[in-house]
C-alpha cells in the first residue's frame, strides 16, 4: 500500500483534527484516568494550529488516494539527561484500523524520526497509556525500550 507522507497542511486540518481525536478516544479506552470534556475537538483544534506554526512540532500525515490514513505528531524538547543535545518526544501516534500492519506506521514512524535526526535529536520517546499493548508491541518491533515509567494517581473523583 503506497500511502504518501507529508507534513499537515491547512486543506488536511479537519481530517487531522478527526484522527488526532480518534487517537485519545482510543487511549481513553485504554486509561480510564484520560477523561475527555465536551470541546475536545475545539481543544485538538487549538492545539493542532499551535503546532503547525512552531518550529520545534512535527505533524505528519500519511495520505492514500488523498485521504489521511495516519496522523504522527512528535516535538523537540530540552533534555536534561544530556546537557544541550534536544530530545524528540511523539506525543500522538494514529494509523486508522484498517491501514494497519501494511507498513504504514512504521513509515510515518520513520519519517518523523528522519525530520527529528535533521534537528540533531539523538533519543526519542513516545508516550501511551501503560495497558496499551499494541502501542507497545509496535514500538520495541521498532526497537524502542522501556525508557522513564510516569505513574499517576487522580485527586478528584
Amino acid at each position: 500500500m503506497s500511502a504518501r507522507i507529508e507534513s499537515l497542511d491547512s486543506k488536511d486540518f479537519e481530517a487531522a483534527v478527526e484522527l488526532v481525536h480518534k487517537f485519545w478516544t482510543l487511549n481513553s479506552e485504554f486509561e480510564p484516568m484520560i477523561e475527555l470534556n465536551q470541546q475536545v475537538v475545539e481543544e485538538i483544534k487549538r492545539n493542532l494550529k499551535v503546532d503547525l506554526n512552531d518550529k520545534e512540532k512535527i505533524i505528519l500525515v500519511a495520505k492514500l488516494d488523498q485521504k489521511l490514513v495516519g496522523l504522527i505528531r512528535a516535538e523537540v524538547k530540552s533534555n536534561s539527561f544530556s546537557g544541550s543535545r534536544p530530545m524528540g518526544n511523539i506525543v500522538e501516534f494514529y494509523v486508522v484500523p484498517r491501514y494497519r500492519r501494511v507498513g504504514i506506521g512504521e513509515r510515518l514512524l520513520n519519517a518523523v524520526m528522519e525530520k527529528l535526526r535533521e534537528r540533531s535529536v539523538d533519543l526519542v520517546t513516545a508516550e501511551f497509556p501503560t495497558q496499551n499493548v499494541v502501542a507497545v508491541g509496535f514500538y520495541e518491533k521498532n526497537l524502542f525500550s522501556p525508557f522513564i515509567t510516569v505513574y499517576a494517581r487522580k485527586l478528584r473523583t
